[in-house]
């Protein structure tokens, strides 16, 4: 923080006055409003949807002079304005701090990233500098900064952070402690209330009461009331939250829908497997504008024409090239739980048996294909049946991938398992009944 203490002093102009001061139910009340209406437009809100967020707000009627501070080409960072609310609120240093938590956890999983606790600096050092009367927009080094404070504060270092570690760091910071102390509503451990005694009260104590009576007289003692703690609200509004949760790569920002929108067309071309190859899945990416830079990372990653099969996980990892492994993860997230692939130890887990009333119903239908009644479905009668779902290369691929080296035709359990999702095994009781 050397190069930018000078921004932890608790300087506010005059004009800036109306953000300082505010309640904890102000800044929530003002945050939650802007993830309902307007995280669609992402961390940078219009002057329109500025001021349609100000409404019933401490600062409503002042948008404009709020708008021509905070703003930068015609659009406002809105968590630059809410990192300078929460810094200059009434609050204590304890419940700001739980609200910084709070509102720049993006995911919502009590803990902040690296790259969250990046944004969180700053956010923080431009509403400081804003609201200081800083005619210069400053650049801060965040990536420094960051490194610094995350390797002193993270007990895994570049994993997670937790609330008591950030807590704790800010007790042994001077500065930033001073900074979050400002503003906030100072309540006494224990009030004493005693009772006032005038001369001639003092002097008929001392006449006419015994001291062991006098000395038996106790102060009074109020117990303070319990501080109140952050409570994130079980409505929609979580919901929402985790709708428009994002993975932020540097300048780029990875968002729920646009993940969501690259899996269904990778799914809309995978096999049964979850596997595509490469090329096809390119063609599909390229029909659509918003995916062709998709397209592009993947047909920039294999060399020579290079024909592979991929799942979903290995493609994410050629188009974000510049994510961290967690990073990844928490984009894979976004997509389904069903896209991170499990560890060797919950595979076992993950597996369930196939019910017998679907297990009949392949048996039915193999016994369909079964041409000629010896027990087996060779290729030729499985290209038949499949003919009209799959092409002629789908079917020999799935027959290669199924059938065992030493017969020429699939067996009843091998049949199943084409059509059988990877989570799912039968039972071998059940394939001696249906035989």
């Amino acid at each position: 923080y050397s190069p930018y203490s000078y921004l932890l002093q608790g300087r506010v102009e005059f004009s800036m006055s109306v953000l300082t001061k505010w309640s904890k139910s102000d800044i929530l009340k003002l945050y939650q409003r802007y993830v309902r209406l307007f995280s669609g437009e992402g961390f940078k809100i219009s002057k329109s949807s500025f001021n349609h967020l100000c409404k019933s707000s401490p600062i409503r009627g002042l948008e404009d002079l709020i708008f021509k501070i905070f703003a930068k080409s015609s659009k406002i960072n809105i968590y630059e304005l809410m990192a300078g609310v929460v810094a200059y609120s009434s609050e204590d240093w304890q419940m700001k701090l739980k609200l910084f938590f709070y509102v720049f956890d993006f995911d919502g999983n009590k803990n902040i990233s690296k790259d969250e606790l990046a944004i969180a600096i700053d956010c923080l050092l431009r509403a400081l500098a804003k609201m200081g009367g800083s005619m210069k927009s400053i650049k801060p080094d965040t990536q420094e900064i960051t490194d610094e404070v995350y390797s002193s504060l993270s007990k895994q270092h570049n994993l997670k952070l937790e609330f008591q570690e950030l807590l704790k760091y800010t007790q042994n910071t001077p500065n930033l402690l001073k900074l979050l102390k400002k503003n906030q509503t100072s309540t006494p451990k224990e009030i004493t209330v005693r009772v006032r005694a005038n001369s001639t009260f003092a002097t008929d104590c001392k006449d006419s009461t015994p001291r062991s009576r006098r000395s038996s007289v106790k102060p009074i003692k109020l117990r303070p009331r319990k501080k109140p703690t952050v409570q994130i609200p079980r409505s929609s509004f979580g919901k929402k939250r985790a709708e428009n949760f994002r993975v932020i790569l540097g300048n780029r920002h990875v968002t729920k829908p646009e993940i969501t929108y690259f899996k269904e067309v990778f799914d809309s071309v995978a096999d049964h497997q979850g596997k595509v190859r490469n090329e096809v899945l390119c063609k599909a990416l390229a029909k659509h504008s918003q995916l062709q830079a998709h397209a592009q990372a993947i047909f920039g990653h294999f060399t020579n024409k290079e024909s592979h099969e991929i799942d979903f996980k290995q493609a994410s990892s050629y188009v974000f090239k510049e994510a961290t492994p967690e990073q990844l993860r928490r984009i894979l997230r976004l997509a389904g739980p069903e896209v991170i692939p499990p560890s060797p130890r919950d595979k076992s887990k993950l597996k369930r048996q196939m019910s017998f009333r679907t297990a009949s119903f392949y048996s039915q239908l193999f016994k369909q294909y079964d041409v000629n009644d010896d027990g087996q479905v060779d290729l030729k009668e499985l290209r038949k049946g499949l003919q009209e779902h799959f092409d002629v290369e789908t079917i020999e691929r799935l027959f290669k991938e199924n059938v065992s080296d030493d017969r020429e035709g699939l067996t009843l359990e091998e049949f199943i398992n084409i059509f059988a999702p990877s989570n799912v095994e039968v039972d071998s009781e059940v394939i001696q009944e249906l035989r």
